[in-house]
């Protein structure tokens, strides 16, 4: 058993050290947008009144000469629409803004009804909760270079302090950045954040947007990767990881938000296909193996022990450069110790995130 052990953890190890190897935010220059003749950025909103000018005002400072921005209301329930007509109003804009309620319930339908009315060949999302580096859109572009190119996927961290929490949370997104990259640069696509994501308009049309999912609450970003690789394969798909394409998302401001929106992320399992659905499950296999090396110690004491020692040696020194690696690559620098007990906390984290999917309980902008 304790050599059983000691093999998962060498294996978890190299596997965190090669997902690392694929990673690189050198910028690629060479590319040119004067192929692309119109965008459209899409955001949809539900009750964002206290972020909505900040999301704007971090729009107005990107650098293109022109671009439509969608504004898509998903039936917000405070001054959200309000905010956003005054903040249009008072400021002369390059910018066509157009301000939308969308036709359904969700965020799906909202970016469904942003696509109807997007006139941009290529449509770029984020939510309304996210700041924009000034040149994230022509950068997204180059990934469009080549005209087989359908999709262009993006990274995502969140804001915020310099708190254990606010750690915790850059780290996690880090975590979520390094397999988005691998699998979409190993051509086995299998996850893109909705907050950072182009994509040609015709594809969505082709793939027939959301039809098929639309009753999922979450995996507007997911199944849209999954079904445009579907149709024209992985080649179709890229990721663009340079600094200038970083777009930053609010921090959680405690632990029950945060909880509730990895719930709601984790709740499409069941809505994917069984190899997925399998690979879902993957990470709180690995978290229960974590929680269960402690009972090395009740087999061999001291050999447990020692046992015990070198994998979470193993564990914290891969996590370290391989998460490191991709904060820093975003000028990040996070403390050992915030590594460390987020080393020792994730497995819970994990763990408990997927007790509270089967138990199916989250809150969401309002909603239940």
């Amino acid at each position: 058993m304790i050599i059983l052990a000691l093999f998962v953890g060498i294996v978890y190890a190299i596997t965190l050290l090669l997902l690392a190897s694929k990673w690189s935010s050198e910028q690629d220059m060479s590319g040119t947008i004067s192929n692309i003749h119109s965008v459209s950025l899409l955001v949809p909103f539900r009750n964002e009144v206290n972020n909505l000018p900040e999301i704007f005002h971090s729009i107005e400072q990107i650098d293109m000469d022109h671009m439509q921005v969608v504004w898509i209301n998903d039936h917000s329930e405070d001054e959200s629409l309000e905010m956003l007509v005054a903040l249009i109003g008072k400021q002369s804009s390059s910018f066509d803004h157009l301000v939308q309620t969308s036709s359904g319930i969700g965020k799906k339908a909202a970016l469904e009804t942003g696509v109807q009315r997007a006139t941009g060949e290529i449509i770029l999302t984020t939510d309304a909760d996210c700041v924009l580096p000034r040149y994230w859109v022509k950068e997204m572009l180059r990934g469009f270079k080549n005209l087989g190119i359908q999709l262009v996927a993006g990274p995502v961290l969140s804001k915020g302090g310099n708190s254990f929490f606010h750690n915790f949370q850059k780290i996690d997104w880090a975590s979520i950045l390094l397999v988005s990259n691998y699998s979409i640069k190993m051509k086995q696509p299998l996850m893109c954040s909705g907050a950072n994501l182009a994509y040609r308009k015709s594809a969505f049309i082709a793939i027939e947007g959301y039809a098929g999912n639309r009753a999922v609450a979450s995996g507007d970003d997911e199944f849209l990767l999954k079904k445009i690789t579907s149709k024209y394969g992985a080649s179709a798909v890229v990721y663009q990881n340079s600094p200038n394409c970083l777009v930053m998302t609010n921090a959680h401001k405690d632990w029950a938000s945060l909880f509730d929106q990895r719930v709601r992320w984790a709740s499409k399992w069941k809505a994917h296909n069984r190899l997925h659905a399998l690979f879902s499950f993957m990470p709180a296999l690995l978290q229960l193996f974590w929680l269960g090396s402690f009972t090395l110690v009740f087999i061999d004491f001291t050999s447990g022990l020692i046992a015990l020692g070198i994998l979470w040696t193993l564990k914290l020194m891969a996590e370290w450069i391989a998460l490191g690696k991709v904060l820093k690559s975003f000028k990040y620098e996070v403390p050992m110790q915030a590594l460390l007990r987020t080393s020792l906390i994730h497995p819970f984290y994990v763990i408990f995130t997927v007790v509270k999917v089967f138990g199916g309980n989250y809150h969401w902008k309002g909603r239940g």
